[in-house]
């Protein structure tokens, strides 16, 4: 490990979330299913 390497003194979103998001939606995180037989509840403050 001789080579120096550099990092981004600022970070850039753009660079990294789009390329998640893109692959949440491909494999369906973000799909739901009603379930009739079970009670709808709602989280108001995600850990």
């Amino acid at each position: 490990m001789s080579e120096k390497q550099t990092l981004d003194t600022t970070y850039n979103p753009r660079t990294v979330e789009d390329k998640w998001y893109q692959y949440w939606e491909e494999q369906g995180y973000f799909h739901q299913e009603v379930d009739p037989d079970r009670e709808p509840f709602c989280i108001v403050i995600p850990p």
